[in-house]
């Protein structure tokens, strides 16, 4: 027997609840998979529900809103991004029994720029969980990719340009997974900032261009963190730090030496940190 929505009164009538509309304390239940779409010309008085400038969101905050009473049923709901410059960031954070998919441009995500002057995209809270691929994402004041609050965020062929704070940081039991390449083409004091955090860049392509530089440290974990650093390739060069790992803190290369990661200078170990 198919689902059916709850039950609303409208007018004396008895009515199935539209889709889209909620009621307190109810939690529309998704049976397949969605796409909400987002344009710079869209507009976040749309549903969201159709790839036109009539359908479509203005911003990703919009999308991260509309999830929150949402029971996505084990789906995922994908959110294509048009091809533009977005300024405004995103924070995702309650996403119940499923995964929010940001999609960019596949075949160049340069065409698909996020650039804030907060975090570009965060998540946030036990149980969310946010992927973002091929886009390229900058921000002025904070980081691209931030995990929080014990909240997951995998990263997925993006290019990483300039960010005030880190390319990604992983906060309060926050973890942040990068997969397939990473291309970095803007400096940051730290590609990844870890301060009670996870991050995994296992079998990571990551490519550099120009010289880039890293004030802080190529990779930065402190409180309690752990990077998994396992199998990764780099091309390209880096001055600053290697790493820096420390209050009881690890980084773990495989055993690849302390001049594995990119940079020009000798990592430190201190309060207990340990790489290896």
């Amino acid at each position: 027997m198919a689902s059916r929505r709850p039950l609303v009164n409208v007018s004396g009538s008895i009515r199935e609840l539209p889709a889209g509309d909620t009621l307190p304390g109810v939690r529309e239940l998704l049976t397949a998979a969605r796409t909400y779409y987002v344009r710079t010309d869209g507009s976040d008085s749309n549903t969201g529900l159709s790839n036109t400038a009539g359908g479509a969101f203005k911003t990703l905050q919009r999308v991260a809103e509309i999830v929150v009473p949402i029971d996505f049923g084990g789906y995922t709901i994908t959110v294509q991004l048009a091809d533009g410059t977005y300024t405004d960031s995103a924070v995702f954070t309650k996403t119940l029994n499923g995964r929010v998919s940001i999609v960019g441009n596949a075949s160049s995500p340069s065409n698909v720029v996020i650039s804030t002057s907060a975090s570009c995209i965060t998540s946030s809270g036990a149980g969310t969980d946010v992927t973002v691929s091929k886009c390229q994402l900058q921000s002025s004041s904070v980081s691209a990719l931030v995990g929080t609050n014990g909240a997951y965020i995998t990263g997925t062929d993006n290019i990483y340009g300039v960010c005030a704070f880190a390319h990604v940081a992983a906060l309060l039991r926050g973890q942040v997974v990068i997969t397939g390449t990473a291309q970095i083409i803007g400096n940051a004091p730290s590609f990844a900032n870890l301060d009670n955090g996870f991050l995994d860049t296992t079998l990571v392509a990551f490519t550099l261009t120009g010289s880039r530089s890293f004030a802080a440290a190529f990779i930065y974990a402190g409180s309690l963190s752990y990077a998994r650093v396992v199998l990764p390739t780099f091309t390209g060069s880096a001055t600053g730090s290697r790493f820096t790992t420390a209050g009881n803190s690890m980084i773990n290369v495989n055993g690849a030496g302390d001049s594995f990661l990119p940079g020009n200078a000798a990592g430190t170990r201190t309060s207990g940190g340990e790489y290896a």
